[in-house]
């Protein structure tokens, strides 16, 4: 297996090969150390072997290498597959960025924001392992 990685100015995409196909990809938005996952497939025939999980691990720790540890974490959730969500609750305490009762209101007007959700920052971290990245700590008694 191996990752194929594209680090732009505003995001990082990986995509996980086996020998022969695809089997995930991944893609995280970042900016004021805010990461936005965006899009995260995995291939149908590749489903619940882990292959979404190391990932998504992948592009969340080198996002933690290059960009530092994240202020917030947010998903963007297409509301195609409730067990994303389900998921999601399950692990990460989703909170949208429109509040149900708003959603409500306007349910006829389908706001981009009502489909982005702030996740639990460190239990995201946790859940993935992610490991922060080293703060450099100068001793100010040998400075002179």
């Amino acid at each position: 297996m191996r990752f194929e990685d594209n680090l732009e100015i505003t995001y990082l995409e990986s995509k996980l090969y086996n020998d022969k196909e695809l089997l995930c990809e991944c893609k995280v938005a970042y900016s004021n150390r805010t990461w936005v996952i965006s899009s995260w497939y995995t291939n149908k025939a590749w489903l619940h072997k882990g292959f979404g999980f190391i990932t998504l691990q992948h592009v969340l720790q080198q996002l933690m290498k290059t960009q530092g540890q994240p202020d917030e974490i947010r998903y963007i959730w297409n509301q195609a597959n409730q067990y994303v969500m389900d998921w999601l609750e399950a692990h990460f305490s989703p909170v949208s960025l429109v509040p149900i009762e708003i959603q409500k209101i306007t349910q006829n007007e389908d706001s981009w924001d009502a489909h982005i959700y702030i996740l639990d920052k460190q239990k995201v971290l946790d859940y993935f392992q992610i490991i922060p990245k080293k703060e450099v700590l100068y001793d100010t008694e040998r400075i002179q």
